[in-house]
């Protein structure tokens, strides 16, 4: 079988596989599938959607689904952004300053060459 038959013959079975998989007899099949990884489940603590995620190669009882204590009173702390001290805005400023001059240079440079 050459390259451009085995190429044919997998985009056939995507093509099949994804007709099965579409099929609006196949709804359970996906959402469950997404179930299972933790992807569909909205951001709501419930253990009845906890208990939906089931990672493959795992054990029951032997997966905990972490939780975050802040999603379950509705409390969420955002860290706080440090602002940067002075020095480093003025490293920073002196960083933006030398592209600048690279950049007039390099575009003095191409319009001599035009």
């Amino acid at each position: 079988m050459t390259a451009g038959e085995r190429r044919i013959l997998i985009t056939q079975l995507v093509g099949e596989s994804m007709e099965y998989i579409m099929a609006p007899g196949q709804d359970k099949l996906r959402i469950g599938a997404f179930e299972r990884t933790g992807r569909l489940i909205t951001m709501r603590v419930s253990e009845e959607d906890d208990k939906k995620i089931k990672p493959q190669g795992t054990t029951p009882g032997s997966f905990e689904v972490p939780t975050d204590a802040s999603l379950l009173n509705n409390s969420v702390d955002y860290p706080q952004v440090p602002q940067p001290e002075e020095d480093e805005l003025i490293a920073v400023q002196q960083v933006q300053e030398l592209i600048d001059e690279e950049s007039d240079e390099l575009d003095d440079i191409t319009d001599s060459v035009e």
